[in-house]
């Protein structure tokens, strides 16, 4: 979506263990900065625990700058455990976003992991221009790999940092991926 006044979108919805859904909503205005000519974009993940709890909305990202930029947010879904909500949010632009966020269910905390400068190792495999989660690794730590249906996507893993840094993930590490309905 661009950004501009009045402009919401939301995620499909996303599923996890014992009936949890989780959506991205995605809203854009006028900052009301006098004489600024930004546009304000507001990032929200809505999760219910489980099925038939309450959903709960915490605000992930707000960014303010120019008018027309590309707004994008996608869930990539939840840990196998239930505990975790994963994805990203990205914006195009002079001041380009490209974060991972990482929202424990459990306590309503979320990690927000900047991968931007990551994005010339990603580019360097020729594989996609874009990450997609790959899963957890047993430690704990988030696994991402290119956002490609073939081999390839397979073939390169990482595992991320709090910094954003991407480390090949080792020969043999297992990765629980995220859970599947």
């Amino acid at each position: 979506m661009d950004c501009s006044n009045g402009g919401a979108v939301s995620s499909e919805v996303r599923r996890g263990p014992h009936g949890a859904t989780a959506i991205l909503k995605l809203t854009s205005e006028d900052d009301h900065g006098k004489n600024s000519h930004a546009c304000l974009a507001q990032y929200d993940l809505v999760v219910a625990p489980a099925a038939n709890a309450a959903p709960v909305s915490t605000p992930l990202l707000s960014s303010d700058s120019a008018w027309g930029r590309k707004l994008s947010g996608r869930i990539s879904g939840f840990s196998a455990d239930g505990k975790r909500v994963l994805g990203f949010v990205r914006e195009g632009g002079k001041d380009a976003i490209y974060m991972l966020f990482d929202f424990g269910v459990t306590h309503g905390r979320v990690a927000l992991i900047d991968l931007k400068r990551s994005l010339s190792q990603l580019r360097a495999v020729h594989c996609s221009s874009d990450f997609a989660v790959a899963g957890v690794s047993d430690g704990g730590v988030v696994v991402v790999q290119p956002d490609s249906a073939d081999a390839c996507g397979q073939k390169y893993r990482w595992t991320v940092d709090a910094k954003g840094a991407l480390h090949r993930l080792p020969e043999g590490q297992r990765v629980a991926a995220l859970f599947a309905q």
